[in-house]
């Protein structure tokens, strides 16, 4: 009986386990839909890039601005996500985290973006200069950025195989 007893905790202690394991794999496939809402649904991105060509930066800022806060809400969510007793859990999260600030962080260079080219539009000659110039160095950070996340999004779908594997997620 005792056995029997041993044998009922420890099966119902990893079911638990793997019910946790796959609601927190839910919560990542469900942040990944929305971070894709974010970015491409509405045509959101297609509307801020017109609105920089059209030199409408007030447009375009807007626009970026709301992007940028609803995906710090996402990188809210990721990082307050518990799974201190998930198998390889842990790592993914981090590196899930990561890629989300990152994309966050090309939000942020998108305001910046903006902001600039308001500025290149005064008629203050020196500041129209100095703000091209910085949105040159500007789309070089860009640049490098979108290449650092493509490395970030490679260890996310490692890190995701590797705890999917673990945890026996399909």
């Amino acid at each position: 009986m005792k056995y029997l007893f041993a044998l009922l905790f420890i099966s119902t202690l990893f079911s638990c386990q793997s019910r946790k394991a796959q609601k927190y794999a839910t919560l990542l496939d469900s942040t990944e839909r929305k971070v894709f809402h974010i970015l491409i649904d509405k045509n959101v991105e297609d509307k801020r890039l017109e609105a920089l060509i059209a030199k409408k930066p007030d447009l375009a800022l807007a626009l970026a601005k709301k992007q940028a806060n609803a995906l710090k809400e996402v990188v809210a969510t990721m990082a307050k996500a518990d799974v201190d007793d998930l198998q390889n859990a842990k790592p993914l999260k981090l590196i899930t985290t990561d890629y989300y600030k990152s994309i966050l962080r090309l939000k942020e260079m998108d305001i910046q973006e903006a902001q600039l080219m308001s500025i290149s539009l005064e008629r203050d000659h020196t500041k129209a200069q100095k703000a091209q110039e910085e949105a040159f160095e500007l789309a070089r950070r860009k640049l490098k950025m979108h290449r650092d996340l493509g490395t970030l999004d490679q260890a996310r779908q490692v890190a995701m195989t590797k705890f999917k594997e673990t945890n026996k997620i399909d």
